[in-house]
């Protein structure tokens, strides 16, 4: 279940799915978001 503030779970789905599919780097934007925060294991940290 989702916030209320938040859009309908479809929607927020949606945007999961585009931000989840690899990219030509093999990486989906998603990951390189979290690696870049320190969340996943990679070159950049917190």
């Amino acid at each position: 279940m989702l916030p209320k503030d938040f859009p309908k779970w479809r929607t927020v789905h949606a945007y999961f799915q585009i931000w989840s599919e690899k990219q030509e780097n093999g990486l989906s934007f998603l990951e390189e978001a979290l690696k870049k925060h320190g969340y996943l294991p990679g070159k950049a940290s917190r």
